[in-house]
């Protein structure tokens, strides 16, 4: 099972649910959403669990910082999961700043290893600028990756959408409809 937190997403919970909808039929989701747990399928390949903040966390897998984020008081640290945050989020750079985790920096800077190239009404054309290892070793390299979305999918959702894939495995040279 691939694990996969989602820490700070409360607000209208758009980064949660469009991940869940994408995995629900790759393979089957375990969800802990804090106020409900349920799975949706017998046996789901994905284990998503949210959080608003946290002191710790050591798992194998992969953590997406949302917009809503909590800074804690107290150092936090994040050991042996991938990141992926957008580059302007402060309160999530912060806490990565120094932990022992890779971050894959995802917006519309060409900076970030995931940026949107191009946006129309029906798609966006997401662009992986260098090459990232997936959670089983691979190398995903540069490419383009054309994401089907409504007009109004946020960004970032669409560009951690598309690292959920590479990071997983799944397959990405086809067309990605979310």
């Amino acid at each position: 099972m691939k694990n996969i937190i989602i820490c700070g997403d409360s607000h209208d919970r758009r980064l949660t649910d469009t991940i869940i909808s994408s995995l629900k039929n790759i393979g089957g989701v375990f969800v802990n959403d804090g106020k409900n747990i349920y799975a949706t399928s017998e046996k789901p390949e994905f284990s998503i669990t949210c959080t608003e903040k946290f002191k710790s966390i050591d798992i194998s897998g992969i953590v997406i910082f949302g917009d809503d984020v909590i800074e804690p008081d107290e150092k936090c640290d994040v050991k042996n999961a991938v990141c992926i945050t957008d580059s302007s989020n402060k309160a999530a750079l912060n806490i990565l700043k120094n932990s022992e985790c890779c971050v894959i920096g995802c917006s519309m800077s060409g900076r970030d290893t995931l940026t949107i190239s191009c946006i129309t009404d029906e798609n966006k054309l997401i662009s992986l600028q260098r090459n990232i290892r997936t959670l089983d070793g691979d190398t995903a390299e540069p490419c383009e990756i054309k994401i089907f979305s409504s007009a109004d999918m946020p960004a970032f959702t669409a560009l951690a959408v598309c690292a959920v894939y590479i990071l997983c495995g799944l397959p990405y040279e086809v067309d990605i409809h979310i």
